[in-house]
């Protein structure tokens, strides 16, 4: 009577092989769907913040704009941080006055449209740059030196929507951007107008990589932007 090991049975039932194949696959796809969630919770899916009334600071915005989608505004935030750590300038924050490990306190996003209102195809624009209180006024000369790309306008300090959201510093908090605060912010914004109130079409962000936090402005003060200076398309 013969007799047959496991390996030798295996080998003979390609059907055994192809079920072991697809638990490791299932396997695979079950690590890489917990750390998708697990990012996704990190990057504030399930956070649902309150928005308030508030005051949006002003000053010299010395930037860059684009036409793309808004997830690449993390790379351009990234770029600019470079360039201000290349000046040699000490970093400050402006508003406590100590010193900081980052400038992301001074550099602002913002974002001019809501994606879900565009036509199809059309890209949201944004600028990226530093908002410079009177103090940092001087750090102008030195962007400009390094790169005479950027451009400047002077934004008043006025009424604002504020809201205040999780960030990781990655592309997860930039994909949940459109949906759990753009759309929303400007929403509770234009919902609470009042009197001579006009829409509210742009949000402003700033971030904090110590508190991974990020704080959102819904602004109705536009004029000091001439789209038409800044964007070709």
């Amino acid at each position: 009577m013969s007799s047959f090991s496991y390996h030798e049975l295996s080998h003979q039932d390609p059907s055994m092989k192809s079920k072991k194949n697809e638990r490791g696959l299932n396997i695979i796809l079950g690590v890489w769907t917990a750390v998708g969630v697990f990012f996704l919770y990190q990057g504030g899916l399930l956070e649902n913040p309150t928005p308030r009334i508030g005051e949006f600071p002003g000053g010299e915005f010395v930037f860059k704009s684009d036409s793309r989608d808004y997830a690449a505004s993390g790379g351009a935030c990234r770029a600019l941080e470079d360039l201000l750590k290349s000046t040699s300038e000490e970093c400050i924050d402006p508003i406590s006055n100590e010193p900081s490990k980052y400038w992301d306190h001074t550099i602002y996003i913002f974002y001019h449209d809501d994606p879900k209102k565009l036509p199809w195809k059309m890209m949201p624009r944004y600028s990226v740059g530093a908002l410079l209180r009177p103090k940092q006024k001087h750090l102008k000369e030195k962007i400009v030196a390094i790169d005479d790309t950027y451009e400047s306008v002077t934004v008043p300090k006025g009424k604002a929507a504020i809201i205040q959201f999780p960030h990781t510093d990655g592309l997860t908090s930039l994909l949940l951007f459109p949906y759990k605060v753009l759309s929303p912010l400007l929403k509770f914004a234009n919902e609470n107008r009042k009197g001579e109130d006009r829409d509210y079409g742009a949000i402003i962000t700033t971030c904090d990589k110590e508190k991974s936090i990020c704080t959102h402005y819904a602004v109705s003060f536009l004029s000091f932007f001439t789209y038409s200076d800044i964007f070709s398309c």
